[in-house]
Formats: C-alpha cells, structure tokens, sequence
C-alpha cells in the first residue's frame, strides 16, 4: 500500500482577536488502484454491432493488455486462447472466430503469428501521454462513423459474402464494378 500526507491548516482566533495557524500532518494508507482499461466512447460506438458472444471473448483478452510504454504486444498462442476460452466459457474455435473478426475489424492488429498490438483509439491501459503515443503510431484509424462489422464486411472475412453492385455501360455492354 502507498502512504498520503495530508497537511491540514487550521486556523482559531483567541478571545483577544489574535490568530494562530496550526498545521498537522496526517498520513494515510491508499490502496493502489484495482486493474482497468480504458474504452473509449468512440470505441463503444465503433463495437455496437459487434456480436454478443465475442465481449467475453474481448474481456478476456483486454485483462492481458499491456501498459502503454511498456511493451505493445500481446502473446496471444495456443494456450493463451484456451485459458481465453474458459474464461469467456466458451469455445477455443469462438476464440479463433472472434479473433479474425477482431483484426479484421481492426480491434487487434496482427503484427505477426500468434502477437496481437490491441487498438489504441478504442482501448488504453496507462498514462494519457503513453496510449496517445501508441495513436500516433497508428494515426490511420479513423473510427468515425465505421463500426467493427462494417469493416469486418469490407474487409471480407470468412463465412461473410461479398456483395458487387455492377453499372452496365450502355455504349459498349461493359458491366464496371461499382463496391
């Protein structure tokens, strides 16, 4: 536990008018403050339609969240997608699903097999000036008015089909692909 020193001031005035000050010093013991993650409120709207049965899934993963300043990755291999599992109770395959929908979403960054960087401008864990480093990192997310399953859907991930909208050109019969 941490110790505060509190000084307080008091201040009396005697029949006569005359003032004195007193000072004391107390001390005190301050829990240190439990685990957090910090989301951000434009994280929550980015992960509205984000599936239920994944939360648990992310939960699980953001208590293995690094701070800031320190090392950016997480470990996230066979055996960390287990515990993950039973933690969020469910399945290791839910783990593997949730995962792709996640980097494809762009919740977690694959930086490479099996090491994860976690979001910067959805979640944070640390100093202010150490999470707005790791955004300026990664300035090229832009969260604004996207949400994970849309970019889940432009970024095609499996079992998601891929809807084309073509516009024939009438001179030639062409079909151009328009999204």
């Amino acid at each position: 536990m941490q110790k505060a020193n509190v000084v307080e001031t008091r201040k009396t005035v005697d029949e006569d008018g005359r003032e004195s000050v007193v000072y004391s010093n107390r001390w005190y013991r301050v829990k240190q403050e439990p685990p957090y993650i910090k989301l951000y409120l434009s994280g929550i709207e980015y992960m509205r339609d984000l599936p239920g049965s994944y939360y648990p899934v992310l939960m699980a993963l953001l208590k293995r969240l690094p701070w800031a300043g320190h090392e950016r990755t997480m470990v996230i291999n066979a055996g960390v997608k287990r515990m993950v599992a039973k933690e969020a109770g469910c399945s290791v395959g839910l783990v593997n699903n949730a995962m792709t929908v996640f980097v494809k979403g762009k919740v977690l960054f694959r930086l490479e097999r099996g090491v994860y960087a976690v979001n910067p401008f959805l979640f944070g864990k640390g100093e202010w000036i150490e999470v707005d480093k790791l955004r300026k990192e990664q300035s090229a997310f832009e969260a604004g008015g996207n949400s994970v399953m849309s970019e889940v859907r432009k970024n095609g991930a499996p079992g998601m089909q891929r809807i084309v909208m073509y516009r024939e050109d009438s001179e030639n019969g062409e079909k151009e692909e328009q999204g």
